[in-house]
């Protein structure tokens, strides 16, 4: 009986043995069928329980196809290597733990503007090269590849799988669309103009603002630029308007003007729109759209145009500006302030002074800084105000220090030192003398208004 079951074991193993070999033979044949009916050359079906075969194509990629036995069952490994056709640096692959590791510890990866490819392919290489390599249909096919277990590396696009493509329209199929997929990912000769295709034609409308950014800032001056920026002004995403009319310059103004006045336009779309503008808006209108987009609460906005007045300068754009140091907001009146320094305004000091005593601190610093670039030696009392009403701020005690020493600067005739700072116990702020030389100093400690004396420089 013992003997029987030796044989019958045999027989199953032989059998066994007799039939993976005859299905490796059918599917190594069927593989070949497959590699000829894709115009493949140089065909070698080799293999006895593990099919293989290596065949290239007429434009020199080469491709193999292996299976992989193991003892969880039967795996098969399609190759196409074209090292000198894909970019050295490219990389794709599935988004796992892994790749979240790598993007955080190491460099992020290249962002396509597609949320749903960016979510699930983890992208490296030159982001001009690679972004203008994945329009659409490359997107869906990478997308199709890495769910399916493949990969783009080292010059080699894989599929690993455990479909055995036993049948040659599987083959032919799949095969082919590997080979199509290596070789629509070939490096083009000058990517500028797969950019401006991108951001004209894709559907995603941050794929074709991440192209149009990619194109203005590596090939600024090309004529497939212009084309694209062009193309933009009338672009239904309001990114793609705004990207477009700054690189136009003049020719885009009319667009940049329609953002900043639209409230349907996204705000930080719309602020960048009236820093793109700056003075060019005019007083009156950057004011206009100041005071609506108080009303609209929308402050992007609005610090936007603060700073755009600034920039228009004169006595018309310091009076818009002058109201709003007082603000409840203190972005905007810190904003409003910094303003007023630029319009060369000579009522601006005035200002000022009243604002060093403002209930923010951002505000007063804000001021104590302007004071430093406009102020003359009449502002020091009310720097030295500031210090004493808040002796702990020890940053409002730096920058009430740098004024004094910027004011020193333009002092008409003074000397190097004739005004200083001298430690004092609650950091306060002594006027010992404004004359021809416009002498200031920080006492050491606390004088009657009658009794004080020079602070002598070291």
């Amino acid at each position: 009986m013992e003997a029987v079951g030796a044989l019958i074991v045999v027989a199953g193993v032989v059998t066994a043995f007799a039939m993976g070999l005859a299905r490796a033979r059918r599917v190594g044949r069927v593989w070949a069928e497959a590699a000829r009916e894709l115009g493949l050359n140089q065909i070698e079906d080799r293999g006895i329980l593990e099919p293989a075969l290596t065949a290239v194509t007429g434009d020199g990629l080469r491709v193999s196809a292996r299976v992989q036995r193991r003892r969880h069952g039967a795996k098969a490994r399609f190759v196409v290597q074209a090292p000198a056709l894909l970019p050295e640096t490219l990389e794709l692959r599935r988004e796992s733990l892994a790749t979240a590791f790598e993007k955080r510890f190491d460099h992020p990866d290249v962002e396509t503007g597609d949320p749903d490819f960016d979510r699930a392919v983890f992208v490296r290489g030159h982001p001009s090269l690679v972004v203008a390599l994945l329009d659409r249909e490359a997107r869906s096919d990478v997308l199709r590849l890495v769910r399916a277990g493949g990969s783009v590396a080292a010059g080699e696009t894989v599929l690993e799988t455990r479909r055995l493509l036993e049948t040659r329209a599987a083959f032919v199929d799949e095969v082919g669309r590997l080979v199509d997929l290596t070789r629509r990912l070939s490096a083009p000769r000058d990517p500028a103009a797969l950019l401006s295709a991108n951001a004209r034609k894709d559907p995603e409308p941050g794929v074709r603002l991440r192209n149009l950014e990619l194109l203005l800032g590596r090939f600024p001056d090309r004529p497939e630029t212009f084309d694209a920026a062009r193309s933009a002004l009338v672009d239904r995403d309001p990114g793609m308007r705004l990207a477009g009319a700054r690189h136009l310059g003049q020719e885009g103004h009319a667009v940049l003007g329609a953002l900043a006045a639209d409230p349907g336009t996204p705000e930080a779309v719309a602020a960048e729109a009236v820093t793109a503008l700056g003075p060019v808006l005019g007083t009156g209108p950057t004011a206009d759209l100041m005071h609506r987009s108080l009303r609209w609460k929308r402050p992007a906005v609005v610090l936007a145009a603060v700073e755009a007045l600034g920039r228009c300068g004169g006595p018309e754009a310091a009076e818009q500006l002058t109201p709003l140091v007082a603000d409840a907001d203190e972005e905007v009146a810190a904003a409003a302030i910094r303003g007023l320094v630029v319009t060369g305004d000579a009522r601006v000091p005035s200002v000022l002074l009243t604002a060093v005593e403002h209930r923010s601190r951002t505000v007063r610093l804000a001021a104590c800084t302007a004071l430093g670039q406009v102020g003359g030696v009449e502002a020091v009392p009310a720097l030295r105000a500031a210090v004493a009403a808040h002796p702990t701020d020890l940053g409002l005690r730096s920058a009430v220090a740098d004024a004094v020493a910027a004011i020193q600067e333009r002092a008409a005739g003074a000397a190097p030192g004739q005004l200083a700072l001298a430690e004092g116990q609650a950091g306060e702020l002594a006027l010992v003398g404004i004359g021809a030389a416009g002498e200031v100093a920080l006492s050491e400690a606390p004088t009657e208004p009658h009794d004080a004396e020079p602070v002598e420089e070291e």
